[in-house]
């Protein structure tokens, strides 16, 4: 998503190193293919076992075939395919949308050939399409016929009120989840289930560090007022001789027109790779959260402060609507005046449940995805 212009630098044409993202994250990751093995192997026991699942993405980084892995790791046998055409998933691909738009006629000749390549890998029992964005009415009637005795079902990581138009096709579907808190409240048929933690960031934080520790952690793409409250930030951490890694990442010119203006301390063109990014988690005692202004949806980093037990200051107000909220482990600051609060730096951290945590793993999140278990009341009861 394109942000706002930091004050005086022109970032409106910058071709960026990953496709544009969601604003549930904007971590980078590997690519694709470091998460072509599945992390393990289901057998007649699993939750899964001898089903098969379509799995529709919009090519979300890795966070799809980690979706993917955990759906072989339940058992399941499962076809991934991505809404986009090739044209819209390469570097170029927000350059291309801008200079030449893909055709009505382009883009229906590619879901057809997504529509063929799904039924030869069928029959599937359940479909899972993410986001959805390019998939019209036509498309999802067609899939149905193909997929007759499958479960269809919709996940919507994004805000409606981003994607407006996308609200009243997910009629089409059989179930509808959503990671956003305020569309469940505005749409009855939405169910809220918020995204999930990854393990790899589990497991880097139990396994040695491999990266120097450090006080506080943000990595995450540069938009909107970021900038400005990582220099504020940055400050603050200096002035209580604490210390810090920020990772701000952009595009080639902006990162390069900051560095000369001496605001590119922490502005990088190229995107973390989540396998440091997770290194970095592990190495930090506090991880900071700067979400989009518009999102009303958690963040990632919010819940793998969950699943890492490490405390977190954000922006959002949002976290304090659930259930895993304590002010001893979530320090809430102001957006345009950001302050860290030395008292929270000293609070003692309380143990959150074990079971609490494991309902935002991506485990959990799989499960309840499909239906295979009901997402629970992520709300705190007011």
């Amino acid at each position: 998503m394109q942000g706002k212009a930091v004050s005086g630098v022109r970032r409106g044409n910058d071709v960026r190193g990953c496709h544009e993202r969601d604003i549930v994250s904007d971590i980078c990751p590997e690519p694709k293919k470091a998460f072509a093995t599945p992390r393990g192997g289901g057998d007649a026991t699993s939750p899964l076992a001898g089903q098969k699942v379509l799995l529709i993405g919009i090519g979300f980084y890795d966070y799809e075939a980690a979706i993917a892995n955990e759906f072989r790791h339940l058992g399941a046998q499962v076809h991934v395919e991505d809404e986009r055409p090739p044209a819209l998933r390469n570097k170029l691909a927000p350059l291309r949308r801008k200079v030449l738009p893909m055709s009505a006629g382009e883009q229906s000749r590619y879901l057809s050939q997504l529509l063929e390549r799904s039924s030869q890998r069928g029959p599937f029992d359940y479909i899972l399409i993410i986001k959805g964005e390019l998939l019209d009415a036509a498309f999802i009637g067609a899939l149905r016929a193909a997929q007759p005795n499958a479960r269809i079902i919709s996940y919507q990581w994004d805000s409606m009120e981003r994607y407006p138009e996308l609200v009243e096709r997910q009629a089409l579907f059989d179930r509808v989840l959503t990671f956003d808190h305020a569309d469940n409240a505005r749409y009855p048929n939405f169910v809220l289930r918020p995204t999930f933690f990854r393990p790899e960031i589990v497991d880097a934080t139990q396994a040695a560090t491999a990266v120097p520790p450090v006080d506080f952690c943000f990595v995450g793409w540069l938009h909107h007022d970021r900038l400005q409250q990582v220099e504020i930030l940055r400050r603050q951490i200096r002035e209580l001789g604490l210390s810090s890694f920020f990772y701000l990442f952009t595009g080639l010119r902006t990162a390069l027109e900051l560095k000369l203006a001496g605001r590119g301390e922490d502005v990088f063109w190229r995107p973390l790779p989540f396998s440091r990014y997770a290194e970095q988690i592990a190495a930090c005692r506090i991880i900071i959260d700067l979400p989009h202004p518009q999102q009303t949806g958690l963040t990632m980093r919010a819940l793998e402060a969950v699943g890492t037990g490490k405390k977190m200051v954000t922006t959002s107000r949002d976290v304090a609507l659930y259930d895993f909220y304590s002010p001893e482990q979530f320090s809430i600051i102001d957006a345009q005046n950001p302050r860290i609060d030395p008292t929270f730096l000293a609070a003692s951290l309380p143990a959150l449940p074990p079971e609490l945590v494991d309902g935002y793993s991506l485990r959990s999140w799989a499960l309840d995805i499909l239906g295979i278990t009901a997402p629970r009341p992520f709300l705190r009861k007011r």
